[in-house]
């Protein structure tokens, strides 16, 4: 039985929509599931507070999601169901920009580094033709909004860098800095391409919205 911690940053308040997701998720696969909620202005640091006390706490698993995130009821047994069977350290569903026009954040390809001229550069390519047989396939990187990390990798990760490891670098977010970290570890990093939460902005975005616009153009 894994122990697994479900974490909802937010910066207030959530939508009816998000509550009436939760309501819907499922918890019946055996596993041992903790919730929390933190609000918290920056998001990176609710999100060092959770893996703080994923690792105080002795999880297995700890599984992000977004008050902004739309989970189907099997989400997260999916998830979690995911990073057991792989042995990956990361896995993330599919969900996309909640702006127009949209795209998956997931990324083919991230990097990062100092230029003694420039300073720091950055590196983050959308992965738009990510594999659609269904089976999971390797990333670089993700958005944190419906994704599971293996808790074991997190005082690896402040160990290498010496901080904490959802703190942005310069020109980096704190999910794709995250990622990075992950990568130079050699972290294995999956997505599930048929994990597909809705992203809620002005409307719900979902893969649909996508390809309605890629047939646009």
């Amino acid at each position: 039985m894994a122990k697994v911690m479900v974490c909802v940053p937010t910066l207030d308040s959530v939508s009816a929509s998000f509550h009436a997701s939760q309501m819907q998720l499922r918890w019946n696969d055996g596993n041992k599931y903790a919730y929390s909620v933190k609000s918290n202005s920056l998001t990176y640091n609710a999100r060092n507070e959770f893996a703080l006390d994923a690792v105080n706490g002795k999880y297995d698993f700890i599984v992000f999601e977004d008050s902004d995130i739309l989970c189907e009821p099997d989400t997260i047994l999916r998830l979690v169901k995911d990073i057991e069977d792989s042995g990956a350290d990361l896995v993330t569903g599919i969900y996309f920009k909640r702006r127009l026009p949209t795209s998956p954040v997931i990324y083919s390809k991230i990097d990062w580094y100092e230029d003694e001229v420039l300073g720091a550069q950055e590196t983050a390519e959308t992965y738009e033709d990510y594999p659609r047989d269904g089976e999971l396939f390797p990333v670089e990187g993700c958005g944190m909004g419906c994704c599971v990390i293996r808790v074991s990798v997190i005082p690896e990760l402040v160990a290498a860098f010496r901080m904490a490891v959802f703190t942005p670098m310069p020109r980096l977010s704190e999910d794709l800095s995250f990622c990075w970290r992950m990568k130079k570890l050699g972290k294995k990093m999956l997505c599930d391409p048929e994990i597909l939460p809705g992203h809620v902005g002005m409307m719900v975005y979902r893969k649909g919205d996508w390809d309605r616009q890629k047939e646009d153009n």
